[in-house]
């Protein structure tokens, strides 16, 4: 039993195999030694040729950015090719990014030994597989992404409304990557959406815009009198923030018989995406002249009249006098509304 013990611990402890183990140590240590030059080299490389990548990718990004702000500035354009063009860099930045860093992995692989040609063949058979069982929302996004940029369905600048898979969304478009989307909304949020998931794109930057305000007021007005005040508000309005219009407010007409109400509307054409601004104005200042001058907006209360009564005393006169002092006559129904419909529709 003793020497059946002691054999079993000689086996376990054979000289033979520490000696194999000490030489193979010692063996590995000499090779490493021995090639630590060409390791450090090679790692060098992976290190700079990884860095250089990264140093291209930023260099086209800054090159293209200066390139479209001196365009920008120079006034050769107008805003809309520029946003295509930017649309463009966008998209050529985000396939330049992609191929830099293909290439780079690619050229390391190979410098520690794992790009041979066997492996370059079995990784592209490996990746058509998962192409095509894996990634169909991939090959789904880029190909959607390439077909909006070539359509011209929107730009980076536009501010537009998209209804994806996931939600509907609101914003400036910052950025249009082969993939992706990159919308800026009102809250200051960045929202990456897929292109694949884009079901509707609604782009608030291009056509005809019109500003839009519905006045109500009361049955006792005249219709006559409070179109010409609002007609003069309106291009008080427009005068005071030339930026926000690009053509003269018109009076649409009577739009509707409310239940204590008149709804008079006023329109003008404006600015992409400052409509909202200007109808925020107008409404301000005509509630303002209405009241300085008298004119009634109703609201729920109760009232209750008189026959035969009267409007209070010289409210016609200061009307009358405010608009001669606008140089106000007549108001010209427009048909502003039709005519921007019709434009859309060619």
């Amino acid at each position: 039993m003793n020497n059946t013990a002691e054999q079993a611990g000689q086996a376990l402890v054979d000289p033979g195999f520490f000696q194999r183990l000490t030489a193979y140590i010692g063996d590995a240590l000499q090779s490493l030694w021995e090639n630590l030059p060409a390791i450090l080299v090679n790692i060098a490389l992976c290190i700079g040729i990884w860095f250089l990548a990264k140093f291209i990718i930023r260099l086209i990004s800054k090159r293209t950015g200066v390139y479209f702000k001196n365009e920008y500035r120079s006034g050769k354009y107008t805003q809309e090719q520029i946003n295509r063009k930017r649309s463009v860099a966008t998209l050529v930045r985000s396939i330049a990014r992609y191929g830099i860093y293909a290439i780079a992995i690619l050229t390391i692989l190979s410098i520690i030994g794992l790009g041979d040609a066997t492996a370059v063949i079995a990784g592209a058979g490996i990746g058509s597989i998962a192409i095509g069982f894996g990634a169909q929302n991939l090959v789904k996004d880029v190909i959607s992404g390439l077909f909006m940029l070539f359509e011209n369905q929107y730009s980076v600048g536009d501010y537009v409304e998209i209804d994806s898979s996931a939600e509907k969304v609101k914003g400036t478009v910052e950025a249009i990557a082969m993939r992706v989307t990159y919308v800026r909304n009102e809250l200051g949020q960045q929202i990456v959406i897929p292109n694949g998931s884009i079901l509707q794109v609604v782009n608030c930057s291009r056509g005809g815009w019109l500003a839009v305000v519905d006045v109500p007021v009361a049955y006792e007005e005249s219709i006559a009198e409070v179109s010409a005040v609002i007609l003069a508000v309106a291009k008080e309005a427009a005068a005071e923030r030339p930026e926000l219009v690009s053509g003269e407010p018109a009076i649409s007409g009577v739009t509707e018989f409310g239940d204590s109400a008149i709804t008079i509307r006023v329109i003008c054409r404006a600015v992409a995406t400052k409509q909202k601004i200007f109808e925020r104005l107008l409404r301000q200042r005509i509630k303002e002249r209405f009241d300085e001058l008298g004119i009634e907006i109703p609201y729920s209360k109760v009232v209750v009249h008189s026959p035969g009564c009267a409007q209070p005393a010289g409210k016609h006169e200061k009307i009358q006098e405010y608009l001669k002092k606008e140089h106000i006559d007549k108001v010209e129904l427009s048909t502003e509304i039709d005519e921007v419909n019709e434009e859309d529709a060619d």
